[in-house]
């Protein structure tokens, strides 16, 4: 069983790599990629902020 700090940097990796797949998305000219990149940034941003 994963201790907490274990979950929160998994966690922390995951909404990075979804942050990097939209970018990467995007420069490709994925359908609908500006609006994941945008909806992860602000899924990022408010685990930043609250840690939740």
């Amino acid at each position: 069983m994963a201790i907490k700090a274990q979950k929160n940097r998994a966690k922390l990796h995951r909404l990075r790599d979804n942050v990097h797949r939209a970018k990467r998305d995007l420069k490709c000219g994925t359908p609908g990629a500006a609006e994941r990149l945008k909806m992860h940034l602000a899924s990022r941003l408010a685990y930043a902020e609250t840690g939740k």
